[in-house]
């Protein structure tokens, strides 16, 4: 059976061969064909190489701008709590909020007590300014650090005081009032 086949494919060869392609010609297609999608990819990535490289130079001039710009206010003030560790950046920020919020109660309650407070507070703040400068001076940091927090519970408790005698102030005006009617 096989030979029947293959006699069959040898007789019918002519047949099969019916067109003489013109290899130079199909040659020649394809590279064309190669170099136009090369060029389409070639244009591609040179467009997405300039847009990377822009978007890689902004982000590194903005980088190189904030980090000078924290430098720069790192030197002038001194480091905070929050450049030692993210524990210390925490009771900062607590303390740092919870004196907002009481001097903002304060403020709502007495206008001008707000002021005398505020003076007193500014006065600690400049405290903790000199006590940042010390502590970007490498001065004993543990003690530097002790001291600043102990800044910000001084703040708070003088807070809490003077909130304290307020709301005694407003019971005992209130009593005062009620006996009155």
């Amino acid at each position: 059976m096989k030979d029947n086949f293959k006699d069959w494919v040898e007789d019918e060869r002519a047949a099969f061969e019916f067109q003489n392609p013109d290899l130079d010609g199909l040659w020649e297609n394809i590279d064309n064909e190669l170099k136009k999608s090369e060029s389409k990819k070639n244009v591609f990535w040179k467009a997405t190489m300039k847009i990377a490289a822009s978007i890689l130079i902004v982000c590194m001039c903005t980088w190189v701008g904030f980090r000078t710009y924290n430098y720069k206010q790192f030197v002038h003030e001194g480091a905070g709590l929050t450049q030692i560790s993210s524990e210390l950046a925490e009771t900062e920020v607590y303390y740092a909020s919870q004196v907002s919020e009481k001097l903002e109660i304060i403020k709502a309650n007495d206008e001008e007590l707000h002021i005398e407070v505020a003076s007193t507070i500014e006065e600690l703040d400049e405290e903790y300014q000199l006590l940042k400068q010390d502590l970007n001076d490498q001065a004993d940091n543990e003690e530097v650090i002790e001291a600043m927090i102990d800044n910000y519970r001084l703040k708070l408790d003088l807070l809490e005081k003077i909130l304290s005698e307020l709301q005694t102030d407003e019971k005992a005006f209130n009593a005062k009032k009620e006996r009155n009617l």
